[in-house]
């Protein structure tokens, strides 16, 4: 019975989700908006029917919310997470930090920031962790739900339009605050360098949700595929998460803080293989609703 667009939380410590209504959209982006060949499995564009109302984070899900969890359950996160080696160096090299995990990803946060140094595994345990503790159905969203809930009624290349000018408004991504080593955005200045900022620091989208370009990658429910052509229609039709069986590779989307504005698109996607960890990428919640 919850409004569209409402706010709820179910406990005091839970993410604050935020009713997002059934719909329809356009999954995928236009070519005048490619950039690089992996782009190209952004297409064919394709009509999709969000077929039920759901709950999503307004925010990331955030360091403190995350170490509840660890302390709570015990659960193990590695100790090992992916980042530039050298920030300053003229290439990017990225590759594992050995003694590096979400507690110490490489740069400083505090329990606002949103949670990195997280596997797709660590992600669906905290989410099943929250529903047992809750006795609601949390889950990591699919991808179809996750582009519908970003673009908020937009088709643009980002919720708020076409204007890259814009971003740093919206969004924690790679920037002129970055040196000249960094391909970024010179068209704007989002007050953050190297790292995550605190959840919720920029311009929400339309549907009331933070940080849907940049700040850190989402995991998704869905394995990687190149391209939406065979689109199943349990996604056409429901937005379902589209799941092949033992896939090596699932899907993160909204872009990191060290990547430029055309990685922070709302239809941007790419893949990475689960049990991978980086302090590029975190999660966010969804919650069901009743029918």
């Amino acid at each position: 019975a919850a409004e569209p667009l409402s706010r709820f939380t179910d406990c005091p410590q839970c993410p604050q989700m935020v009713v997002i209504p059934a719909g329809d959209f356009v999954l995928g982006s236009r070519s005048s908006e490619w950039t690089v060949a992996e782009d190209r499995h952004e297409g064919p564009r394709q009509p999709v029917h969000i077929g039920q109302a759901f709950a999503a984070g307004r925010f990331e899900v955030t360091v403190g919310q995350f170490r509840r969890f660890v302390e709570a359950s015990g659960h193990q996160t590695g100790f090992e997470c992916i980042g530039v080696i050298d920030p300053g160096a003229a290439s990017k090299l990225w590759d594992a930090m050995p003694g590096r995990d979400f507690r110490s990803p490489g740069f400083a946060q505090g329990d606002d920031h949103p949670v990195v140094c997280v596997s797709w595994d660590d992600a669906r345990a905290y989410l099943q962790w929250l529903s047992d503790t809750t006795g609601a159905r949390y889950r990591l969203p699919t991808e179809a739900e996750w582009e519908y809930m970003a673009r908020a009624g937009s088709q643009d290349a980002y919720t708020f339009g076409d204007d890259e000018s814009r971003l740093c408004q919206y969004g924690n991504g790679a920037d002129r605050a970055l040196d000249g080593t960094w391909n970024a955005n010179r068209w704007c200045a989002d007050g953050t360098a190297i790292g995550t900022a605190p959840v919720g620091s920029f311009r929400p989208n339309a549907f009331g949700l933070a940080d849907v370009h940049g700040n850190v990658h989402e995991w998704v429910t869905d394995c990687y595929h190149e391209g939406y052509a065979e689109l199943p229609e349990a996604t056409r039709g429901r937005g379902a998460a589209w799941v092949d069986p033992n896939c090596a590779t699932r899907v993160i989307r909204g872009g990191c803080w060290a990547y430029p504005p055309t990685q922070l698109r709302s239809a941007r996607r790419e893949a990475w293989a689960p049990h991978k960890r980086s302090y590029c990428v975190g999660f966010r919640a969804v919650r069901e609703l009743d029918p």
